[in-house]
């Protein structure tokens, strides 16, 4: 039978054509900057002689269009870069944050901008499911020249230089200094790993990149800043109810289990027909379930669930039940009956696989939440 999807990108289906990547917005928050972005108090300053050119951010991270139709992205996006991303804020899934846009650079000569440069840029931040690593991409090229900035940007230069807060070490550096390309994409990185080591311990390590960009032969004002990943990101090693000893993800994203009719059409019917009438919760966009990882409560679940059912069971058949036994939304942990049914022993069994995977693929622990839907592929 088709196998699960195993890579955490894409939302998980047993399937062999898997459903679109599922991800989430980073809403209101705000991206903690710390450059002025805006060159006005530079062209204000008396203290840069006549004639001398000075270098500033003219505005900082922006969208593609966001007041200026003109700007367009110069180069495919990298191939790293999932076809869901395409956001000035963070987007996010369970492993992957990432966002595009572009920075723009003026030349200030005697009070006046002389030149601009449009500087795309791609920030990508990986976890892993099934290690204790995490990293920052960065992705920049020249999309676009105005005035004096023309016969200049390619002495332009870039460094990144990455900070981890809490229990995380640096492991991997290539930061630059380096030229901007506008033909290809300059690409920088940081590596890092979660240092916890207490079983069932649990951290939240905090990224920033200091950005540097240099122009040779003008003064640089405004164009060191702070860039912090707004989404926080999870570490854990041997937590209760996982198979691999660390792991990294991004919390706030809540996945979704999607259960294919067409593979298992007696497992996926009995959990539609629940959410449809007593047990509505699990479905997106609704009260989601919380996983239970209490051997003997989930037991409890499933013997109180399925009491209703004969025993022994039909030949080939088995009861099964919804909400699922490991979770706290089952029998005995909630309180209420749960719906039960005798189905294919084999899709019982497949099912229960399906969920496992889910759980492992992506490192939901005690009381973490998700979704269930059935789909038709």
């Amino acid at each position: 039978m088709p196998q699960p999807t195993k890579d955490p990108q894409d939302t998980f289906v047993w399937s062999e054509n898997p459903a679109r990547t599922e991800r989430g917005l980073s809403g209101n928050k705000t991206p903690k900057e710390t450059s002025e972005q805006n060159c006005d108090a530079v062209k204000a300053r008396t203290d840069i002689a006549a004639g001398e050119m000075a270098l500033c951010v003219l505005k900082g991270r922006h969208s593609l269009t966001d007041g200026d139709p003109t700007i367009q992205a110069q180069l495919p996006r990298p191939d790293e870069i999932p076809d869901w991303c395409a956001n000035a804020d963070w987007d996010y899934n369970r492993v992957l944050s990432c966002r595009n846009g572009i920075e723009t650079f003026a030349l200030i000569q005697d009070g006046k901008i002389i030149g601009t440069a449009d500087v795309e840029t791609w920030d990508l931040v990986r976890t892993n499911h099934n290690n204790n690593k995490f990293s920052w991409d960065q992705w920049a090229n020249v999309a676009s020249t105005a005035g004096q900035f023309r016969d200049l940007w390619a002495g332009l230069t870039y460094q990144g230089v990455g900070m981890c807060t809490g229990q995380c070490a640096l492991e991997t550096v290539n930061v630059g200094p380096r030229l901007v390309p506008s033909s290809t994409w300059l690409r920088t990185y940081h590596i890092w790993h979660s240092t916890i080591s207490t079983i069932g311990g649990r951290n939240k390590p905090s990224l920033d990149v200091e950005m540097t960009w240099i122009l040779p032969g003008t003064i640089p004002m405004n164009t060191t800043y702070n860039r912090s990943l707004d989404r926080d990101i999870r570490c854990d090693y041997r937590s209760p109810g996982t198979n691999a000893y660390y792991g990294c993800i991004f919390p706030e994203f809540r996945p979704t289990l999607r259960v294919p009719r067409s593979i298992l059409p007696e497992y996926a019917d009995h959990i539609a027909d629940a959410q449809a009438t007593n047990w509505p919760v699990g479905m997106p966009g609704g009260l989601p379930l919380t996983r239970l990882t209490n051997q003997d409560d989930i037991d409890e679940n499933r013997t109180m669930s399925c009491a209703n059912q004969p025993s022994p069971r039909p030949s080939g058949q088995q009861c099964d039940e919804y909400p699922f036994a490991s979770t706290y939304q089952g029998s005995y942990t909630s309180g209420f009956d749960a719906s039960s049914r005798l189905i294919n022993e084999q899709q019982n069994h497949d099912g229960g696989q399906q969920l496992q995977e889910f759980y492992q693929l992506y490192r939901i622990l005690d009381k973490e939440a998700f979704h269930v839907q059935v789909v038709t592929i």
